[in-house]
């Protein structure tokens, strides 16, 4: 179980990695998976913790970046270090249609 001090910490961390981002769709989609990923995390290691260590955690991990999402593309570029950089929304649309297909905006 998370505890609001965990989940607080958890938002912190979520605000943080898109803060440099400009406001707007593409950076509440971003802290959405962000925050997404740290509590599937969380949630993940907690019950590793009460179980088998290793395979359930290795399970969410690879649920949680499925293949050709939006989702696991957002995710990619940031271990990729891409949004440590200020960028357009144009450079981040054609980032992500590098890493996997297309993504429909109305730009």
């Amino acid at each position: 179980m998370i505890t609001p001090e965990k989940l607080k910490d958890i938002q912190r961390k979520a605000l943080a990695a898109v803060a440099d981002m400009p406001e707007g769709d593409l950076k509440t989609k971003a802290f959405e998976v962000f925050l997404q990923h740290l509590l599937t995390s969380e949630s993940s290691i907690t019950l590793a913790k009460s179980t088998t260590p290793g395979k359930i955690l290795e399970k969410a991990k690879k649920s949680s970046r499925a293949p050709g999402t939006v989702k696991s593309r957002i995710l990619l570029l940031k271990d990729e270090k891409f949004f440590e950089v200020p960028r357009t929304i144009r450079e981040v649309k054609d980032e992500l249609h590098v890493h996997g297909g297309f993504i429909q905006t109305q730009l």
